[in-house]
């Protein structure tokens, strides 16, 4: 959970560990959804089907829809009893872990999260 003395860039980095080894409908790792970049750089190459499949999973769509919520849910789970809760509780409604997560990175960016 994330509380106020957790060491942000752990949490951080735990976190993204965990939805890499979860694996979504489609069959792409959940981190998709808490990539750093939208859209994939043109041209890139992969050193890693893995790393191929959570780089260009698109960001919309049903399957997009459902894994969003649940990696909200996985976020509001480990906030909600923190102040960390507040940068995220306006995404609760629409279940949107993407945006949630990009909020949390965002506040904490300051702090080196």
């Amino acid at each position: 959970m994330f509380k106020k003395d957790t060491k942000r860039r752990p949490w951080k980095e735990s976190v993204a560990t965990y939805l890499h080894s979860k694996i979504s409908q489609a069959s792409i790792p959940l981190a998709y959804i808490i990539r750093e970049q939208d859209v994939a750089p043109p041209g890139m190459i992969y050193a890693t089907t893995h790393k191929l499949l959570v780089s260009r999973a698109i960001l919309y769509g049903p399957e997009y829809n459902t894994n969003n919520g649940i990696v909200f849910d996985l976020l509001q789970s480990l906030t909600l009893n923190g102040a960390a809760w507040s940068w995220i509780s306006g995404f609760q409604q629409a279940r949107d872990g993407h945006n949630a997560w990009k909020a949390l990175v965002t506040y904490y960016e300051g702090d080196a999260m």
